[in-house]
């Protein structure tokens, strides 16, 4: 049986390569037993693609970039609501009361 694995000196094999080092030799083997009609010819060998097909970076990125923005608003609307209400030094406590409070004026105001 033929193996893919660790040559003396050399790093590990791609999967097409070892994949291609099993394949010949057994191709090979059957071939020599056929006959002419039953040989196989590659008539157009495989090619990479250009650009990849998925995932689409740009749309990730544009989408990521928003997130963080309206992150960045949100957490901004948040402090300047509690630097106007007069808190200092905001500790972690602070920051989940001004969370609660934003929330209970968001839903005060008649927003759901």
């Amino acid at each position: 049986m033929y193996t893919v694995g660790k040559e003396p000196g050399a790093g590990w094999k791609t999967s097409a390569e070892g994949f291609a080092t099993l394949l010949v030799p057994a191709a090979t083997t059957l071939e020599s037993g056929l006959t002419d009609e039953a040989r196989l010819e590659v008539l157009d060998p495989a090619s990479l693609p250009e650009a990849p097909a998925w995932p689409p970076r740009g749309g990730i990125v544009a989408v990521g970039l928003l997130a963080g923005l309206l992150l960045r608003l949100a957490a901004v609307h948040i402090f300047a609501r509690e630097r106007a209400a007069g808190g200092a030094a905001l500790g972690h406590q602070d920051l989940v009361d001004a969370a609660d409070a934003f929330l209970k004026a968001e839903r005060g105001s008649g927003q759901p």
